[in-house]
């Protein structure tokens, strides 16, 4: 079927000659020149193709079979018989590849395998990802434990943004901060060696 589809020819980056289908877009036959390509003409019959090149070459091919006697004209192309069109291996080399069983519905005795859930970031990992350095001790101290208050600080401390994290801070939240229970456990924590 596809070869009683009407062709047309293009060049194409000025070196190389394509035949398409007209409706599919979709190129067929290529054929890479030395030089780039002024001219091109095709004989009557289809059997010969000659291309003029901008080096002064006049390249021509012919087909190594002739066209049998009989076969149908269509928009100035001769189409070739109906044989089936063998289709190449399909390998990972092809998109279509991993794109096989797809859909398929799943059988009655088919095994589901789920879908593993996406582990959810802490609101300090979170802000520590995106940059905000201000958020992410302010979510640190939220949480009320003084081990994640002091990874925090200690991630800040080793990206040079602790002076970004409490500098965006007013004087009484600083104050608050050190005279909180978190502060007092915090300091426990890291001289007693953890609890």
């Amino acid at each position: 079927m596809a070869a009683l589809q009407p062709r047309s020819l293009l060049v194409l980056s000025f070196v190389t000659l394509a035949a398409t289908v007209y409706r599919r877009r979709q190129v067929t036959h290529a054929i890479s020149y030395p030089g780039p390509v002024l001219s091109m003409g095709i004989s009557p019959d289809c059997s010969t193709l000659a291309a003029g090149l901008a080096t002064g070459l006049l390249a021509v091919k012919r087909h190594a079979k002739p066209p049998a006697a009989g076969v149908a004209r269509i928009a100035g192309t001769v189409a070739g018989s109906q044989r089936a069109r063998r289709r190449a291996p399909l390998t990972a080399a092809n998109y279509q590849y991993f794109l096989r069983g797809q859909s398929a519905p799943a059988g009655a005795d088919d095994y589901r395998v789920r879908a593993r859930r996406r582990v959810r970031l802490a609101p300090f990992d979170r802000a520590l990802r995106k940059f905000l350095y201000r958020d992410a001790l302010d979510a640190a101290l939220a949480s009320g434990k003084p081990e994640v208050v002091a990874s925090v600080l200690q991630e800040l401390t080793a990206r040079s943004g602790l002076n970004a994290a409490l500098g965006a801070h007013q004087q009484l939240s600083i104050r608050s901060f050190c005279m909180s229970s978190t502060m007092s456990s915090l300091t426990s924590f890291l001289y007693i060696g953890g609890s």
